[in-house]
């Protein structure tokens, strides 16, 4: 079976569930990091649907964008990257 990643969309860590399931690997071996993942696809959300613009509570009804500290960008990359390395050091040992 092939996964066609480029047309595939994840929402949520469901959708990352049922991408490892399909592909053999065990939730367990990337669970701990779908608190930060989860958080991520959020943020991304805003970013793509919204323009990382908040609402405010003015009569205007500006938005303004949403600050976002470098240090929760350097989590992510390090959350994506230790997904990435975790599936790829599974499926080795796994010897597929």
């Amino acid at each position: 079976m092939e996964a066609h990643l480029d047309k595939r969309s994840f929402s949520n860590t469901d959708d990352i569930s049922h991408l490892l399931d399909s592909v053999g690997v065990p939730i367990d071996v990337v669970r701990k990091l779908y608190p930060s993942l989860s958080a991520l696809m959020v943020r991304r959300h805003e970013i793509v649907h919204k323009g990382d613009l908040r609402a405010t509570d003015n009569e205007q009804r500006e938005r303004t964008p949403e600050p976002i500290d470098a240090s929760k960008v350097k989590e992510w990359n390090e959350t994506a990257l230790s997904f990435i390395t975790a599936v790829a050091a599974y499926k080795l040992e796994a010897g597929v």
